[in-house]
């Protein structure tokens, strides 16, 4: 009998034990929480960044951040006029803000890489598996601390998204045809 109670008693022992480290867990995910939280209210609050206003042939990595930035304003702007569900994509908003954290030399652990996507948790960890098994990201262990995990954007998946940005920087119009040479009669150039 008094065995039986011994072992019940650290059975008991071991549930409390790994209760707590749950609660550990639980306590500093939600202090990582609360940082995002923060980070967010400043990004709503703070004004939309100017339009990137260098010249096509010398887009560097400042211009690349302010273009993410914006992009990812935008996204968060156009979800305040319209309904939000219409509008998910949680890998991209989950890529652009890696991107942007890469630019700025800042490491995004995993709770915080899916707060961006602005979506359940659960559903986040689901996408960032997809992500990773595509291989645009990839899971790095905190040597300080095993509890915890980074994330980071491979450098195919960096690249593309810069070429995308890149490609959304407003060309010039190109002459294509007769109807283009309209302006150019008007102003007297022709």
């Amino acid at each position: 009998m008094a065995a039986l109670a011994r072992g019940r008693m650290t059975s008991l022992m071991r549930d409390n034990i790994r209760q707590a480290e749950d609660i550990r867990a639980l306590g500093r995910m939600v202090h990582d929480l609360s940082d995002h939280i923060a980070l967010l209210a400043q990004r709503v609050a703070a004004p939309p960044p100017p339009a990137p206003a260098q010249p096509r042939g010398e887009l560097g990595p400042d211009w690349l951040v302010l273009a993410a930035r914006a992009e990812v304003q935008a996204r968060r702007f156009r979800e305040k006029l319209l309904p939000h569900e219409l509008f998910l994509d949680p890998a991209w908003d989950m890529l652009l803000d890696l991107f942007v954290a890469h630019h700025l030399g800042q490491r995004v652990n995993i709770s915080n890489a899916c707060l961006a996507a602005d979506i359940p948790l659960t559903t986040a960890l689901r996408w960032l598996s997809k992500l990773e098994q595509h291989g645009l990201v990839v899971r790095e262990d905190d040597p300080n601390d095993r509890r915890r995990a980074f994330v980071r954007l491979t450098p195919p998946a960096e690249s593309a998204i810069a070429q995308w940005l890149i490609a959304r920087q407003p060309q010039p119009p190109q002459a294509t045809g007769p109807e283009d040479q309209i302006g150019e009669r008007l102003a007297g150039k022709i």
